[in-house]
C-alpha cells in the first residue's frame, strides 16, 4: 500500500502524536515527538544546540509506502546520514550506509519516496551563516570548492551522495549513544556534529577536486556533448 500526503498534513499528524518521554527532561531544546502512528511508528529528536545549527535523530519504521509532496522551500544546509534505510526525493536517492549533502537555495516542488522499511538517520541543519563563520578561509571566503554550497534563495540548492565511511558510521553510534546531559551533551553532541560535516566536507572537496581534473583532460567538444546529454536527461525524466 501506498500512501501519499502534503507536508502541511504530516506535520498536523506530528503535531497530534504525543510528545514521548524526554531524553534529557532539562533541556527544553531537545525534544522529541512520536511518529504518527497512521504512518509507522517510532520517534523524531530534535535537538537545537545553538540558534541556526540543529541535530535530528530519525529513528522509525513505516508501515507502507509513503509519498510526501513537499512545497517549493528555501532550505538551510543539511546533511543527511543514512545508517538504515532510503529515500528519494528529486535531487538524491539515498540508501543504506551512504549520506546526502543539500546545500542552501531553493528547492522547487516535489516528492519525497520513503519505501516500507526502518530507518535510522541524523540529520544537521546549518544556516548558511553559522556554516560560512565555521568552514571560511582566513580571508572570510569559501573555498572554491565549497562555494556551490552556499546559494541565494533563487538558485536551486547543490547536492552530492556519497557512501558513510566507517569514521563517519563510528561518530553517527557516538551521537545516538550520547551518554551526557545537559550542558556537557550539548558540546558533545556539536562537536560530534561539526567533526561529521568536516569530514563530509574534506571529502566534497577531494571529489571536485578529482572532477576537475577529469574535465580539464577532456577535450572542449566532448564536455559540451556531456552537458548536453545531461541537459535532455534533466528535461526527458524530471
Amino acid at each position: 500500500m501506498t500512501i501519499t500526503i502534503s507536508q502541511q498534513s504530516f506535520w498536523e499528524l506530528m503535531e497530534e502524536a504525543e510528545e514521548t518521554a524526554q531524553h534529557d527532561p532539562c533541556d527544553p531544546l531537545d525534544v522529541t515527538w512520536k511518529y504518527p502512528k497512521q504512518l509507522g511508528y517510532g520517534y523524531y529528536r530534535n535537538i537545537e544546540l545553538r540558534p541556526g545549527l540543529e541535530i535530528e535523530i530519525c529513528n522509525i519504521r513505516l508501515r507502507d509506502r509513503v509519498i510526501l509532496n513537499c512545497p517549493e522551500n528555501y532550505n538551510c544546509l543539511e546533511y543527511h546520514f543514512h545508517l538504515f534505510g532510503q529515500h528519494e526525493d528529486k535531487y538524491a536517492t539515498v540508501i543504506d550506509k551512504e549520506y546526502a549533502i543539500y546545500g542552501s537555495g531553493c528547492t522547487s516542488k516535489g516528492k519525497i519516496d520513503g519505501a516500507e522499511q526502518k530507518a535510522l538517520e541524523v540529520v544537521i541543519y546549518i544556516e548558511p551563516k553559522i556554516f560560512q563563520s565555521f568552514f571560511s578561509n582566513s580571508t572570510e571566503q569559501l573555498t572554491t570548492e565549497l562555494q556551490p554550497l552556499v546559494r541565494p534563495i533563487e538558485e536551486e540548492c547543490y547536492t552530492r551522495v556519497a557512501t558513510l565511511t566507517p569514521t563517519m558510521q563510528n561518530i553517527l553510534w557516538q551521537i545516538l549513544k550520547c551518554p551526557y546531559l545537559g550542558f556537557t551533551k550539548r558540546m558533545y553532541l556539536e562537536a560530534k556534529a561539526f567533526e561529521l560535516v568536516s569530514l563530509a566536507l574534506e571529502r566534497e572537496i577531494e571529489m571536485r577536486r578529482s572532477e576537475r581534473r577529469v574535465s580539464q583532460s577532456l577535450k572542449p567538444g566532448t564536455v559540451e556533448r556531456i552537458y548536453q546529454a545531461k541537459t535532455f536527461f534533466i528535461a526527458k525524466f524530471t
